[in-house]
């Protein structure tokens, strides 16, 4: 098994590119999986590897009454590597490394050990870079300004007074719960005609509707949807046609206009 950790913008995923060329030249079969289908679409496309989730692979290899797909019943010798590994679950990786240790495949973890774990009990690659220790990458690649590099790697090392920085720079904004969420949606709305793509995040859901809601009213204002035209209702939310929607789960039925299959979190 290999480690390989480090933060957020490190190049993590884009590094494993010119290893999976190389293994392929040698003619030495790799497989990638994560924990989301939405991450094994990137690591797919960032490497040219076949990719999957963690929970497929797993799945794929419970039956009893059939053998795995081909495309997931992986030779003897194929390197498996794990994206994201900090946000897997330790029930879903230890059962990976028993498939491992029967099928002789080498297994290679990679991902941030201070990235939010998983939603099942979580912790085991975070655990295993302390036991074992890893190749760390340490050279954030993400942002633009270098003061961002810095700070954002003392963010993650969890030092408070790094949030000065932030204040200073202008990136935090205060105000009531109300003032906060029209000056989010404002603060939107200005982005998306200016033609950059956005994204909104809150700690609950109930905000999360309430910003959906004020983003729908914002857009029926502004003209850009119809009210009058026709609607779906789905649960407490009603959509119109032009809504933007996120999905909420996978469904390898359903496809893309591109073929695909839906995953959750696609837009």
């Amino acid at each position: 098994m290999e480690l390989i950790v480090g933060p957020a913008g490190a190049g993590k995923t884009t590094a494993l590119a010119p290893a999976v060329a190389h293994l392929q030249a040698a003619r030495r079969h790799v497989f990638g999986v994560a924990p989301t289908a939405a991450a094994a679409e990137v690591l797919a496309a960032e490497t040219g590897m076949a990719a999957d989730t963690l929970d497929k692979l797993l799945s794929e290899h419970r039956h009893s009454h059939r053998p795995p797909h081909p495309v997931y019943d992986l030779a003897a010798g194929t390197t498996v590597l794990v994206d994201e590994a900090g946000t897997a679950a330790t029930a879903k990786l230890a059962e990976l490394a028993r498939l491992a240790d029967m099928h002789r495949w080498r297994i290679v973890l990679v991902g941030d050990t201070r990235q939010f774990s998983a939603v099942g009990r979580g912790g085991m690659f975070a655990h295993l870079v302390d036991t074992y220790g890893a190749v760390e990458l340490d050279q954030v690649h993400r942002f633009r300004h270098h003061w961002e590099r810095t700070a954002s790697l003392r963010l993650r090392d969890g030092d408070p007074g790094v949030l000065t920085e932030y204040e200073r720079r202008g990136r935090l904004h205060g105000g009531t719960p109300e003032q906060m969420e029209a000056d989010v949606i404002n603060a939107w709305h200005k982005a998306r005609r200016r033609g950059e793509t956005v994204a909104l995040m809150a700690n609950n859901t109930s905000t999360v509707d309430r910003l959906n809601r004020l983003a729908q009213h914002t857009r029926i204002t502004m003209g850009e949807l119809d009210p009058n035209a026709s609607r779906l209702r789905a649960g407490d939310e009603e959509m119109l046609v032009g809504d933007e929607v996120v999905t909420r789960r996978n469904d390898r039925v359903l496809r893309t206009d591109r073929g695909l299959m839906v995953k959750n979190r696609d837009h």
